[in-house]
């Protein structure tokens, strides 16, 4: 069973607490399943973490 899915997501600006928040949110209520925001200009190290799980989606 999922408890939660894991999104990480490049911002095109430098992001705030307030977006990933509310970026969670609508996926949240649209997925109706917990999710958790990871902001892939964190870091290296973390992005490789996010990154090393599958799937993964890259717009063109």
């Amino acid at each position: 069973m999922v408890r939660d899915i894991d999104v990480g997501v490049y911002f095109q600006l430098e992001e705030d607490l307030e977006d990933i928040i509310n970026l969670a949110g609508i996926l949240e209520d649209e997925i109706r399943i917990p999710v958790d925001v990871i902001p892939l200009q964190k870091p290296p190290k973390l992005r490789l973490k996010v990154l090393s799980y599958l799937p993964c989606y890259l717009p063109p």
